[in-house]
């Protein structure tokens, strides 16, 4: 009888980790399609009227204006449910605030709106207005448990600059305290 339920259990065992493994291909893959479509839709982008509001540099995606609603729209759009390490830079002084995001969608909506945001980058925005500012996509992170590893590798190298070039407030991660848009 022992055996039996042994059998059991090891075939138990055994068909909840191939739907494990099945589920993982199936999330790899949809976050594949993902950025299929986003760079379906920015070829499509460079050959339309949006290529004042999306500008491409150094493998990053930037958006700009994003006080205008349809270029908010569009940049939401584009970027709804993708991962990524993300950058909000002052235009006219070059200041930067790095982050990481499960949702890059929801991550800008929250910064815009003052929820969940760095208080300097949130004094700025209220200061300057977030028309000046631009949006950039430094990285996408398929792994969402890379998300901290790959915005540390970012931060040190915002670190490595002047003071006066940053509204991060320290150069390490303190996981935990709480995750950026998981929803």
């Amino acid at each position: 009888m022992e055996e039996e339920y042994f059998l059991v259990f090891c075939l138990f065992t055994l068909v909840i980790f191939f739907i494990k493994l099945i589920l993982r291909v199936f999330l790899d893959l949809l976050f594949d399609l993902k950025l299929l479509y986003l760079n379906l839709n920015l070829n499509l982008i460079i050959d339309s009227q949006f290529l004042d509001v999306i500008k491409f540099k150094d493998n990053a995606i930037i958006f700009d204006a994003l006080h205008v609603p349809s270029n908010l729209n569009l940049a939401k759009f584009l970027l709804k449910e993708l991962s990524g390490i993300y950058c909000f830079r002052h235009v006219s002084t070059g200041k930067m605030y790095i982050g990481q995001a499960v949702n890059l969608t929801a991550r800008i909506i929250e910064h815009i709106r003052g929820n969940k945001s760095n208080i300097r980058l949130q004094l700025a925005i209220i200061k300057y207005g977030i028309e000046s500012f631009e949006f950039i996509i430094v990285e996408f992170v398929k792994d969402t448990s890379l998300l901290t590893t790959r915005e540390q590798v970012h931060l040190d190298w915002l670190f490595s600059l002047p003071k006066d070039l940053r509204y991060n407030f320290c150069c390490g991660i303190y996981v935990g305290i709480y995750s950026h848009s998981r929803g």
